[in-house]
Parts: structure tokens; C-alpha cells; sequence
């Protein structure tokens, strides 16, 4: 992996970042449909937008059955991942799952060297379990949704893996086809899960007018261009550094929903002294890394 110095992909990473916490946004504008029906609707038109962009660049697939199914069992792990996490915010609220799927961090220090076997590293221990403390005081969460709260860090434990997981193909795997193959099995599994355990709810394309819009801007911005950009950034930044920038997502939701919806209620002093002491410790990481690394 080519890790450079802070430049041009940290500046990417904190772009995708900020567009996955539009997605916070969307959902609210699509409250018409359920979690698995948004999952549905995201990945047909992903997977059609990707197919399209395969096609059209004649991008060469050029992938082993073996490394086929890994890169399709790791979709698995993404809609796992998304099931958990909107099922937190179901059956909680978003401070819940958010101050839970701060965890990311955490299991990535753990996961990340079993996985890429190396050794593991104290310091992204401390700082996954710093971070957790502050998000935990920023969203004050409850711990009375205790169910909330093992969903949302099971959304954690499954976007590490799946980042990790991810960062092992990026250098052997053209990223457009990983994005395809990890979204198709996801389709495959949303559709499984709607034919066996919600049929009542499947998608027939009846929406209102302007969810197609979001629906769109959901499937191609939000979820093909930062799809496809994480995968390839993977060769330039660690999964951990990754799992610790995400964790400015929630932020940036909050944001929007400020200059969107009007909502002030998550306005507080706990959010913006929390979120300055995040913004301090996700700058911290890169430095300590130079230090380390004698640089």
C-alpha cells in the first residue's frame, strides 16, 4: 500500500465523507420507504449506473472465481452492515446509532492487523476508544436502547471488516468491479430478504416525483462515486485512517440537517466542543504517524 503523505486523497477522503453524511439527508426526504426498500432502490440503480460505466469504458474484467466470490461474500458483509445500522436508528434513535457506530475505529485498530497481519498498534486502540467517548458525549446517548445500541455496534464491527476486507482487493481487483460485484450481491441478498421476510413491501417503482430525484442522487453520487473512490483511496490511506475520518460523517449530517430542515435541537455546546476535540484527534492520527515513522 502507498501510503503518501497527507495531500490531494485526504482531502478526497474527507469529500467522500462528507457525501455519505448527505446520505443522513436523503433518507429523511425518502421517510416514504422503509430500510430495505432504500437498500433496494440504492443498489439496482448502482449497479445499473456501474454496468453502464463498465460497458461504456470496456473495462476488462479480469477477476479469479476464487477472488469473485470473496469480493461477493464481502457484499454480504454490506448488507449486513446496512441493516444494522438503519435498524439502529429504527428501533433507537440516530444519536444511539451514531454514538455506537463510532466503535468503527476501534474494531478497525483490532481488525486491521489480524487481517493484514501486522502488528498491532496501541495507538489506534487508544484513539478508536477516545473517539468512541466522544461521540458518546456529543449525542449523549441513552443506554437504555440497548438494542439500538448492539445494532449500531454491529454496523461498526461490519463497515471495519468490509473496509479492512476491501483494502486487501483495491491493489489486485479493478475498483469499478468490486464496487459492482459487492452492490450485486447486496441486490441479491435485499432481494432474498424482501421474497422471504417482506414481500408485502417490494418495490414497484411507484414512487412520488421527486423521490426519483433522490433516489437518483442516493444511487450515483452517494453510493457509486464514493463506493468506487474509497476502494481506490485504499491505496493511498489505511483502513484505520479511513474508520477515523468517517467518524466526521455524523457531522456533517447534523450540518445539513441544520441548514436543510432547520433542526437546531443537536446544536449544543457538547456538539461543538465534541465535535473540535473529533476534529483534533482525527488531525492528530497522520502526525503521529510521521513522528513514528521518523518523517
Amino acid at each position: 500500500m502507498k501510503l503518501v503523505k497527507p495531500s490531494i486523497h485526504i482531502l478526497h477522503l474527507h469529500f467522500i465523507v462528507f457525501l455519505w453524511g448527505f446520505t443522513g439527508v436523503l433518507g429523511k426526504l425518502l421517510d416514504s420507504l422503509n430500510t430495505i426498500q432504500l437498500v433496494w432502490y440504492r443498489v439496482v440503480i448502482a449497479c445499473a449506473v456501474l454496468a453502464g460505466i463498465i460497458i461504456y469504458r470496456k473495462i476488462h474484467f479480469d477477476i479469479s472465481k476464487k477472488m469473485f466470490l470473496k469480493v461477493f461474500l464481502t457484499g454480504f458483509i454490506v448488507f449486513l452492515h446496512w441493516l444494522c445500522f438503519y435498524g439502529a436508528v429504527k428501533v433507537s434513535n440516530v444519536s444511539v446509532a451514531l454514538a455506537s457506530f463510532s466503535c468503527t475505529a476501534l474494531f478497525t485498530g483490532i481488525f486491521e492487523p489480524m487481517i493484514l497481519k501486522r502488528k498491532l498498534d496501541p495507538k489506534e486502540i487508544i484513539l478508536g476508544a477516545t473517539i468512541i467517548a466522544i461521540m458518546t458525549f456529543i449525542f449523549n446517548a441513552e443506554t437504555s436502547y440497548w438494542q439500538g445500541m448492539l445494532l449500531g455496534i454491529g454496523a461498526a464491527a461490519t463497515a471495519s471488516l468490509m473496509t479492512v476486507i476491501n483494502s486487501t482487493f483495491s491493489t489486485k481487483v479493478n475498483a469499478y468491479y468490486i464496487s459492482f460485484i459487492e452492490l450485486f450481491s447486496v441486490f441479491i441478498f435485499a432481494t432474498l430478504f424482501l421474497l422471504f421476510f417482506d414481500f408485502d413491501h417490494f418495490p414497484n417503482f411507484q414512487l412520488q416525483a421527486y423521490d426519483y430525484i433522490w433516489i437518483l442522487i442516493l444511487g450515483v453520487l452517494c453510493t457509486v462515486y464514493t463506493f468506487v473512490s474509497s476502494i481506490k483511496l485504499m491505496q493511498y490511506v489505511s483502513p484505520f485512517t479511513l474508520s477515523l475520518t468517517v467518524n466526521l460523517e455524523p457531522v456533517y449530517a447534523i450540518l445539513f440537517a441544520f441548514v436543510l430542515f432547520k433542526e437546531y435541537e443537536l446544536l449544543s455546546a457538547s456538539f461543538f466542543i465534541g465535535t473540535a476535540l473529533l476534529i483534533a484527534v482525527v488531525l492528530m492520527y497522520p502526525i503521529l504517524k510521521k513522528v513514528n515513522s521518523g518523517q
